[in-house]
């Protein structure tokens, strides 16, 4: 699949939320979110990893990828979701690609458990 068909696919609304302290009980605060709603928007893609646990058992691991059609600042202990979304997932790698150019179009994020 070329990087324009690619493109069409990001229809999803991406909710950022800049990481901007703590509170007094330790908690995490944000910034106000930043929506990108297509075509800076993106998409969500769930991986499920299936594996022995090495007793006779099998577990299965699942996490996912976000993409977004943008280059925000994301760090990682950022909120990085879909719109609607009621569980943030951490996130755990981010990865920004440069197109032809050099220039950075979009980023990838691998999140932890999709299922909170």
């Amino acid at each position: 699949m070329d990087a324009s068909n690619f493109v069409r696919t990001c229809r999803q609304t991406v909710v950022w939320e800049q990481k901007t302290g703590r509170d007094a009980n330790g908690l995490p605060s944000y910034a106000a979110p930043v929506t990108f709603a297509p075509p800076t928007g993106g998409r969500r893609v769930f991986k499920t990893v299936r594996r022995s646990n090495g007793m006779g058992g099998v577990d299965f691991i699942q996490g996912s990828y976000i993409w977004l059609m943008a280059v925000p600042a994301i760090g990682l202990e950022d909120r990085l979701y879909l719109q609607g979304d009621t569980v943030f997932p951490p996130i755990l790698f981010i990865e920004k690609y440069p197109n032809a150019n050099g220039v950075y179009f979009y980023v990838k994020c691998t999140m932890g458990s999709a299922t909170g």
